[in-house]
């Protein structure tokens, strides 16, 4: 058995599903950010014997079993009445493997080829891990799944040397084993729930300029203090590429030491290419598992979790960056309700409707501080000729004007500075 391994198994329909990024990965992704190695069928070499004796090994070879289940029963196992879906979990079983079992909600819509035209076996092996003794969670988004199976893997009991102990769940998911024998325990027992207290990004390398814009944030933040008083919500806009989430980064590592409590950061994904927006339930699990909250106890519905997120920061010296968001609606609930919070919000469309917002523009650099933020970032470009630094930089900023259009509801009216006007410079921008 090799330390630290997680098996990973999963209907056919979530290794596609959603699109972008598959509840597969994501499930992939918490067991690499909880720091140990997935193994699933996909990684499986060639094997000159029964496919199910060479399943059950590499079952039996790894600490942990995740399965993550969608509406889709699988291929069956040669010989055997069950798919190998449901085979890991017998073997699984068998090996006295820690067991977390993880649902599709029956409420997420799947395509018609990603559900079973005969849905009796795909049902009947939901209810068997339901009746399973186990502590079954279910999902709805790749985000919330990532976010159950890292905390049902750091909910483990660790040995001194950090691997995984007593055997299946060690009680946390309804099991316990001693002796090679298996015993039903009534409650599972309390566990720490992690908690984070800085998640900002690294601050942007050559960061050039915003010194008004810089200047009016800090300015807020210190009048508000002064006068004990709620600090505004600043609304970071412009057009794609002009540096919305950079400064909201640069001025948040600047400010951190005014709020010593928190410092969070979190990508809404309004515009990230192949990615749906990031549902603000969604959101606000992440947020409450940063400040500490179970996953286990977190509210099923959205108004809940606002309360709850609320409450919990309530007194706090936070500042929170809600990154890439894409409408005022997008981001209220993730507001919280204390004085003492800084919330830094970027987005590509104006915030006008945001309660409480204060907007601050973005266009592209003046000329000169684009050329000396090109020269920080490209030294070597130092030594090219004058002009053709100031043609390059200027083009990019036509191509970042130019791409805007492509946006809903933008035009040369609505977004700042000036539209390219020549042809060839038009030309150069698409």
């Amino acid at each position: 058995m090799k330390a630290g391994q997680v098996f990973v198994s999963h209907t056919s329909d979530m290794a596609v599903f959603p699109q972008g990024r598959s509840s597969v990965q994501a499930a992939l992704d918490a067991v690499a950010r909880a720091g140990m190695a997935p193994v699933e069928m996909r990684y499986f070499a060639a094997w000159d014997g029964q496919p199910a004796d060479y399943c059950r090994q590499r079952v039996g070879g790894c600490e942990i079993y995740v399965a993550v289940v969608g509406f889709r029963y699988g291929s069956m196992v040669p010989g055997e009445t069950v798919s190998f879906t449901e085979l890991e979990f017998k073997a699984a079983s068998a090996a006295g493997l820690p067991r977390l079992v993880f649902l599709l909600d029956e409420t997420v819509d799947l395509p018609p080829d990603l559900t079973d035209a005969e849905p009796a076996a795909v049902e009947g092996f939901r209810q068997r891990l339901r009746e399973a003794g186990l502590i079954v969670r279910t999902f709805t988004s790749d985000a919330g799944l990532e976010l159950e199976v890292f905390h049902a893997l750091a909910a483990l009991p660790r040995t001194a040397s950090g691997d995984p102990a007593g055997g299946p769940g060690a009680g946390h998911f309804g099991e316990s084993r001693h002796s090679g024998t298996f015993t039903q325990i009534s409650q599972p027992p309390q566990s720490t729930p992690l908690a984070v207290r800085y998640s900002l990004p690294p601050d942007t390398a050559g960061f050039t300029g915003r010194d008004e814009e810089l200047r009016l944030i800090a300015a807020a933040v210190t009048d508000a203090g002064e006068a004990d008083g709620a600090v505004a919500i600043h609304v970071i806009g412009g057009m794609p590429g002009v540096g919305k989430s950079a400064l909201a980064v640069h001025i948040a590592h600047q400010l951190q030491g005014r709020f010593p409590d928190r410092q969070l950061f979190i990508d809404l994904h309004a515009h990230t290419p192949g990615q749906d927006p990031m549902p603000p339930k969604t959101a606000l699990a992440g947020l409450l598992a940063a400040v500490g909250v179970d996953a286990r106890y977190l509210p099923k519905g959205l108004e809940g979790r606002t309360d709850l997120w609320r409450d919990r920061m309530a007194g706090q010296r936070a500042l929170l960056v809600l990154d890439n968001a894409a409408s005022s609606a997008h981001v209220a609930p993730l507001l919280p309700a204390s004085d003492s919070c800084l919330v830094l919000v970027t987005s590509r469309r104006h915030l006008g409707d945001l309660p409480g917002a204060v907007p601050i523009p973005l266009d592209v650099l003046p000329p000169d501080q684009a050329q000396a933020m090109f020269l920080r970032l490209a030294p070597r470009a130092a030594t090219a000729p004058a002009l053709a630094v100031a043609e390059l930089v200027q083009l990019a900023g036509d191509t970042c004007r130019w791409r805007s259009r492509c946006l809903p509801g933008c035009t040369p009216g609505t977004l700042p500075g000036p539209w390219p006007t020549s042809p060839a410079r038009q030309e150069r921008a698409c």
